[in-house]
């Protein structure tokens, strides 16, 4: 087995394992606060949006514009996620400018700048930076709480997000470039194969999340 093939398949087992924090929390459903509700969302869009990409790929059509909707589910949901999060501070004011500006981002990458029919590398890259931005304020706010964190559902969340989204970061920098050139093939399907795993710690933080949920 060839490693871009290795890849393909470790990353449709990686994205199958998504749904063990979307039943985990469909379970504790009546436990689970509106920005866990939210959340729980962004999942349910984050699993469905990467099967249906593996599902165009194995009909071989080019699946590159997914990487749109995969992005607008990310600013969308965990912009909303954050800003029920932020209620009281002042970043929340923010957020829905911020959320505004993602979108525009999106489609100013998708009919200017790299085009639906490559990957969003711009609009990419400026999304998942902002999810760690606001993921890391929130642990930075939680960690300065007297109130004990580590019952906090939404600090496991936010960890989770640092994990996977500065993995998803580095990787949306590269990833259209590599793509490219054949001497950096390789490369490209090594630091997917480490992103993927990265995002296997946050699925299970994800998961840690919804079990402590008590409304």
């Amino acid at each position: 087995m060839d490693l871009a093939t290795f890849s393909f398949y470790f990353a449709v087992g990686c994205s199958q394992l998504l749904i063990i924090p979307i039943l985990i929390g469909l379970c504790r459903r009546r436990s689970l606060s509106k920005a866990l509700w939210v959340f729980w969302c962004f999942l349910v869009g984050a699993f469905i949006l990467p099967n249906i990409s593996i599902g165009l790929a194995f009909k071989g059509i080019h699946n590159h514009f997914m990487n749109y909707f995969d992005s607008l589910n990310v600013v969308v949901l965990l912009g909303y996620y954050f800003k029920i999060l932020f209620e009281g501070h002042s970043p929340a004011k923010w957020i829905s400018y911020i959320i505004g500006a993602g979108v525009a981002m999106l489609f100013m990458d998708g009919f200017w700048l790299s085009g639906f029919s490559e990957v969003n590398g711009f609009s990419g890259s400026a999304i998942n930076f902002m999810v760690l931005v606001l993921a890391f304020l929130y642990l930075k706010y939680s960690f300065s709480s007297p109130d004990s964190y580590l019952q906090e559902p939404n600090v496991y969340i936010c960890i989770g997000l640092l994990v996977a989204f500065f993995a998803e970061f580095v990787f949306s920098l590269f990833k259209e470039k590599l793509l490219h050139t054949d001497a950096t093939y390789r490369v490209y399907f090594e630091m997917a194969n480490l992103k993927y795993f990265f995002k296997l710690i946050a699925i299970f933080l994800y998961s840690l999340s919804f079990k402590k949920a008590i409304r």
